[in-house]
């Protein structure tokens, strides 16, 4: 089982140290700011930081990290 999820992680670029610093960092700014975020979407605004990836989404809580683009989806039906 472990080697499934360890494959499974190394697919997906898990979570390291550069991910975890990147995280630390908006969760500080958000509570400096006083904006509320989910932890999974804290963890998933620090991967698109770190890697310069745009977030493709439907999610406009994405809209309070001021750190990554997003590229906002019409919501679906």
């Amino acid at each position: 089982m472990e080697t499934a999820i360890s494959a499974f992680d190394s697919a997906l670029g898990a979570r390291d140290a550069d991910t975890a610093e990147r995280y630390a960092l908006i969760r500080a700014a958000l509570q400096q700011a006083g904006t509320p975020a989910a932890a999974n979407d804290i963890w998933i605004a620090a991967s698109a930081m770190q890697h310069g990836l745009i977030l493709l989404t439907a999610d406009t809580d994405f809209r309070v990290f001021p750190q990554i683009s997003i590229d906002l989806l019409p919501p679906p039906p």
